[in-house]
């Protein structure tokens, strides 16, 4: 008859010390795990991704990850890139290099408190402040919710526009809490959710140009809420204070189609 092969030995149990240190690590490992950071205007090389490997965080890359940051890190003087656009809506921390640096050196996430970029000129130049911002994306709020955000095709093609690519311009609106809409053709089809939108439709574009009756036709039965060009849009997302809403003058006043 064959040989039965011995049983495996039981582990003895881990010492009371030794069974705290492992669910200290695995703590450790868990926290880390979810620390996903965005960097932008930096030039990240093997330098900087091995600094985040030291302390288990992950690199969020495309704009379709952007939602899933946790931390944006980024030089000062801010500049106001459309990653930094989108990750004021979603992150819980934006950061300096040099906490990237501290937390390399203690092995995990240092204290992000300590390491918020502060840039006074451009928080006034761009009419916000950073540290509020960053305290209401934390309590969930998110300005353009309830709102799609639509693309004046017009805008697309003016080399003058500056305007992101369409991916980063999603990536942007959807973070922020709106639909996006590139095309207005048969909007309710293509939109990501419920159509109409509850507080209607952000259109992207030149508010000095009357709104072009397709897009109006298109959209049916949903509003313009408010026409507005990218500096309007950018200080609504930043602030997240709606001037529109506000009864300010981006509002589609002075918008109507031409007869």
């Amino acid at each position: 008859a064959p040989q039965r092969k011995p049983a495996a030995k039981k582990r003895p149990p881990l010492s009371p010390v030794r069974a705290a240190d492992a669910e200290a690590r695995e703590k450790r490992q868990r926290r880390a795990s979810n620390i996903k950071v965005l960097f932008t205007a930096v030039d990240v090389t093997d330098k900087e991704r091995a600094m985040l490997s030291a302390f288990g965080g992950v690199q969020v890359k495309a704009p379709r990850e952007w939602r899933d940051a946790t931390h944006l890190v980024c030089p000062v003087p801010l500049k106001r890139t459309p990653k930094f656009l989108a990750a004021v809506s979603v992150v819980e921390h934006v950061v300096t290099l040099d906490w990237l640096r501290q937390s390399e050196q203690m092995a995990r996430a240092v204290d992000a408190a300590d390491y918020v970029p502060r840039d006074k000129k451009a928080e006034r130049n761009w009419r916000f402040d950073l540290e509020e911002t960053l305290a209401r994306t934390r309590n969930g709020e998110k300005c353009l919710a309830g709102y799609a955000l639509l693309l004046d095709h017009r805008a697309r093609r003016d080399p003058k526009a500056g305007l992101p690519t369409d991916d980063e311009l999603k990536a942007i609106a959807e973070c922020a809490g709106a639909q996006w809409l590139l095309n207005p053709t048969k909007a309710g089809r293509r939109s990501t959710g419920p159509w109409p939108p509850r507080r209607g439709v952000v259109l992207l574009g030149d508010p000095k140009i009357a709104v072009d009756r397709f897009i109006r036709d298109q959209i049916a039965p949903a509003a313009i809420a408010a026409h507005v060009d990218k500096e309007t849009l950018w200080s609504a997302i930043l602030s997240k204070d709606l001037p529109w809403a506000a009864g300010g003058d981006a509002s589609d006043d002075g918008a109507a189609a031409p007869p």
